[in-house]
């Protein structure tokens, strides 16, 4: 099943798509990232490091150091360039970001709290921050502030995806399958190109029983372009009893690591085959 977006940890700093200004309203970052751009990871983290000898206190520079440490697991490179970068500019919401994904990661929400809340304080209807805060909700068992925090995400931003992802995450937990499908099919109204959501539709309905229509959905998520999907096609093909279809579709399967997985299913299939032979 897709990897539930509740938990965006490790997820919210990619180099590519550094959160959460836009980088077009941001000419310090552009150039940071046009001089580092094209170099292989390690190459651009040594040209941060002398970028940041350069130049102490650019907290754009620092934020962005610190993404680049926390993206190849250095926490404490990442965790001393984000507290350089909020001493420059308590402001910088890269940083506060940075900092929050690493006091959540060590369980210490009471600091991850307050540097999202320190976001929000800036831009009450900052995505992300509240993401963050809902997360944190549900890693506490506190599953209605989650539930608020998602419901404020998407008053604030109605084409919100993301929130509605985690919120039909949620509502189909806790029995609302009904719920959880009408919000799915308002963050594919919102993005139809998004593979990834109707993936997670495909989800939704298998875990329901709907297999017809999960398989219906996995097939448009391939469409689509959306990493993992083929698998769920195989998983609604084997739930449906198509057992012949399943297995082509993942002996087709080739990127990694799906690969490694439908070689999995396809062990787990020809066991299942001979169990009923025998």
């Amino acid at each position: 099943p897709p990897r539930s977006t509740l938990f965006p940890y490790t997820t919210l700093f990619r180099s590519d798509k550094l959160p959460p200004d836009k980088r077009d309203a941001n000419s310090r970052r552009l150039q940071i990232m046009a001089q580092i751009g094209g170099k292989t990871r390690p190459e651009a983290a040594r040209e941060l490091e002398e970028l940041v000898k350069a130049n102490p206190t650019d907290a754009d520079l620092l934020a962005i150091a610190g993404v680049y440490a926390l993206n190849s697991g250095d926490t404490a490179d990442a965790s001393r360039y984000f507290a350089q970068a909020l001493q420059s500019n308590p402001d910088n919401v890269t940083a506060h970001l940075g900092s929050a994904s690493l006091a959540a990661r060590a369980s210490d929400f009471k600091t991850a709290t307050a540097h999202f809340q320190a976001i929000l304080a800036r831009d009450p209807k900052h995505q992300q921050a509240m993401l963050g805060l809902a997360s944190i909700a549900l890693r506490q068992g506190k599953t209605a502030d989650a539930r608020q925090w998602l419901e404020k995400a998407i008053a604030a931003q109605p084409s919100a995806v993301e929130a509605r992802l985690n919120l039909a995450q949620l509502e189909f937990r806790a029995g609302n399958a009904a719920r959880a499908t009408a919000l799915l099919d308002q963050a594919i109204a919102v993005a139809p190109d998004r593979g990834a959501v109707t993936n997670a539709a495909g989800d939704i309905a298998l875990r329901a029983d709907r297999r017809d229509e999960a398989l219906e959905r996995f097939e448009a998520a391939v469409k689509l372009g959306a990493r993992g999907a083929a698998i769920n096609v195989a998983r609604a093909q084997m739930a449906l009893g198509r057992v012949d279809a399943a297995r082509q579709t993942l002996v087709a399967i080739k990127e990694q690591p799906y690969a490694d997985r439908a070689s999995l299913m396809l062990v787990e299939l020809d066991a299942q085959a001979g169990k009923l032979a025998d």
